[in-house]
Formats: structure tokens, sequence, C-alpha cells
């Protein structure tokens, strides 16, 4: 069960209790409001129509009150989260989904990339390496965010092999001297697998992998953040991987692929997430 699901319950549980409550304050509310009316009139006992019906009102009264009250309360003290909606583009530092045709602001590092169109009239950024292949963007003073993207493996030779996948990149910094990015790496075929490091010319770190078959011609939505010294990678916004390293705090952010690899990319964003 998600963490989601577990607040979820527990939210409509307290609600639910609140709710309850609040029916039989209400009640009791009515049955005190009868009394005293009563014995206005010098009657010390409560007419028939006055329990049964008006305390039943008085129920529904306070049920709703006390479901209002717990959910208020449990929105002031942050108990209740809100509903994520859009990232309000104050948040986003950097979007592109290629549509315009072109890939302006984008670096090649290595490889062969281009801006094409698949099969369905989309524009997508088409990645090719005969080695590996490497794309940059951003800006060197990113610190905590999270790089969103959609990926695509169209061609792979050597099916699940150490050198065949399709990565995000953050916090690249190849002028460094030692590791110079953090990457999360997808590795293709039945046998793949999921596996974060941190790399460089002079540094090459791999962390604990997984087992994770990742399939050709099948979008996956990828998302890695780096915050603080934590790295998290989610595929189809489920949580796969958490790493801490506090070796690079800053840099821009990479798509990469594997050696004789063909990868679509799509829908790239920068999420600026603050601590």
């Amino acid at each position: 069960m998600s963490e989601n699901n577990v607040a979820n319950i527990i939210i409509a549980v307290i609600t639910a209790i609140g709710s309850i409550i609040g029916g039989f304050i209400g009640a009791y509310a009515t049955i005190i409001a009868a009394k005293i009316k009563e014995d206005k009139k010098e009657n010390k006992v409560l007419p028939e129509k006055s329990e049964k019906g008006t305390s039943w009102k008085g129920i529904l009264t306070g049920t709703i009150i006390g479901a209002v009250l717990t959910f208020a309360a449990l929105l002031v003290f942050g108990w209740l989260p809100l509903p994520k909606g859009e990232i309000s583009t104050d948040s986003v530092l950097f979007s592109d989904d290629f549509e315009d045709g072109n890939s302006d602001g984008w670096s090649v590092i290595t490889g062969t990339w281009e801006v094409v169109q698949d099969s369905t009239g989309n524009y997508v950024y088409r990645g090719k390496a005969n080695s590996w292949g490497l794309v940059t963007t951003g800006s060197e003073n990113w610190k905590n965010y999270a790089l969103e993207f959609k990926a695509k493996g169209i061609e792979s030779l050597q099916q699940a092999g150490a050198n065949d996948f399709m990565a995000a990149n953050v916090r690249i910094n190849l002028g460094a001297t030692g590791c110079q990015r953090y990457v999360a790496h997808l590795h293709f075929g039945s046998g793949g697998s999921v596996q974060s490091g941190k790399y460089g010319k002079t540094c090459s770190e791999d962390w604990d992998g997984q087992p994770y078959q990742i399939k050709l011609d099948e979008w996956y939505l990828i998302r890695y953040e780096a915050v603080g010294s934590t790295l998290k990678l989610y595929i189809n916004e489920k949580l796969i991987s958490v790493d801490t390293d506090d070796e690079l705090s800053t840099g821009y952010i990479g798509l990469s692929l594997g050696q004789d690899d063909i990868v679509y990319f799509d829908d790239v964003r920068v999420i600026e997430i603050t601590k």
C-alpha cells in the first residue's frame, strides 16, 4: 500500500470520528435546548416529537459541523495534503517539449542528437550513439531540483548489456576533476536493471542497483530528484531508489543513452524543490 493511500485512510478515519462526535454533540445540544424550552413552560417532560424529531435534526447538523471542523483542523495543522495539480510556473526552472521543432538551449557533449517527429507526429528529441551520448542544459547554480522527462528506447543492439541504457543526469559539472555528475541508468531488456551512481573522467562509482525490466517502444516517466545530499529516482511515479551523497551540490541536468542505442526523449522539466 502506498504512503498516499495510508494517509488517505487515516484522514478518512479521523474525519469519520470527528463527524460521529459532532453528531452526538449536536444531538445532546438539541435535547438540552428542548429541556430548557420545556422548563420555561414548567413542563419537566420532553414531548415525544421534540426528543425524536428535533434530536435527529441535531444529529444531522452536528455531523455536518463536526466534519467541517475536522477537515479544517486537518488542513490548518498540515495533516491534509492539498491536491498537487499543476506545478506553478514560478517553480519550473526549465521545460522543453520540442514542439517548436528545435533543440535550442541544449549542448551536445557526445552522440548524435536531433529533434524529429515520431510515428504519431509528436516532436521528440532523438539521441543516437556509437559509444554513448549526452546532452546538457540548465545552470551550474541549480541546486535542489527534480529532473522530469519521458523516455522511450527505440533500438538497442546489446539488449541488457552494461552499456545499454537511457539515463537521467543531475548536478553535472564537466569541469570537475573528480566525479562530474549523478546518473540514474535504466538498462534495457528482460534482464534489465536500474543502476544509479556518480561518474566522471576519473570517477566511476556504482551504487546498489536492482532488477527492473525496461521494454523497448514503451514510454517511461522518469523523475530524478537531487535535494541536499539525497537523490531519489521515480519511474512512472513510483519511488525506485534513494541514495545519499554530498560530493556534488549544484550543476546542470542532462539526458544520456548507451552504446548503439536510439532513444526518444520528450516533455523535459526541471522543477525547483524548496526544503
